[in-house]
């Protein structure tokens, strides 16, 4: 089950001096109980160091292609948490399988929100495509 607060956010909206760039108030005051995402923060997660996901050999003899989206959140030390990864869609259980190593094998700038470090709901696709 994905986290429904992110400690201390609430308070740093409500004392902030105005939304920030290119931000609504009304949009980050209703997200205050809520996970944030990208848009609501100032320095969205970026991702520093990510291994490629491995294909799967079966899938890839057979010359499956496919995708998978996941949804998870990065922590404010840079990591994804495990508990949180979701598969939005998926062609395939395998390449999910694949996905999810390479997420958890990720590291990640943290995402910051009036320069505070806050955890951050991503998400993310991974295309398997065999190459020539």
């Amino acid at each position: 089950m994905l986290p429904a607060t992110v400690p201390g956010v609430a308070d740093l909206l409500h004392r902030a001096p105005g939304p920030g760039p290119g931000k609504g108030i009304g949009a980050a005051t209703a997200m205050t109980a809520e996970l944030l995402t990208g848009d609501l923060v100032d320095d969205p997660v970026e991702i520093v160091e990510q291994p490629d996901p491995r294909y799967p050999a079966a899938l890839a003899q057979a010359q499956i292609t496919g995708r998978v989206e996941l949804s998870y959140v990065v922590d404010t030390l840079g990591v994804a948490e495990p508990g949180s990864l979701r598969t939005v869609t998926s062609t395939h259980r395998a390449f999910e399988a694949a996905a999810r190593a390479s997420v958890l094998a990720s590291r990640y700038r943290p995402a910051r929100l009036r320069g505070i470090l806050v955890r951050q709901l991503v998400r993310q696709t991974f295309s398997f495509r065999l190459r020539d």
